[in-house]
């Protein structure tokens, strides 16, 4: 898994489920906790433009659309969409550093 992701840092577990003839086991992760936006640092804030999309924002601001979850998380907001809907156009957006995204969560854990 990719460490910018929202659930690097989660962890894994399995669940077992069976029936008469079948038994399966699913790996999930455990929940995420936002963090708190003291754990990122702002790099800049952004004006929202009529018809922005978040994906776009993020790959223009940091580099990757798949970052727009942290955009989410120092914004304070669980759903995406809402970000930009409760966000009138013309107010400002926080964008984090690309380096707290990493350690927004803490340590990131090594595996050899």
């Amino acid at each position: 898994m990719n460490i910018t992701s929202r659930y690097a840092k989660c962890k894994v577990l399995n669940y077992k489920m069976s029936s008469d003839e079948i038994s399966n086991n699913v790996e999930y992760h455990s929940r995420r906790f936002i963090p708190p936006p003291a754990n990122y640092k702002v790099e800049k804030e952004v004006v929202i433009k009529q018809g922005e999309r978040l994906d776009l924002t993020a790959q223009n601001t940091l580099g990757q659309y798949e970052n727009f979850w942290a955009i989410v998380d120092i914004n304070r907001t669980m759903n995406p969409f809402a970000l930009m809907q409760n966000k009138s156009v013309g107010s400002y957006m926080k964008i984090p550093s690309p380096l707290s995204i990493i350690y927004a969560d803490g340590p990131v854990p090594m595996s050899f």
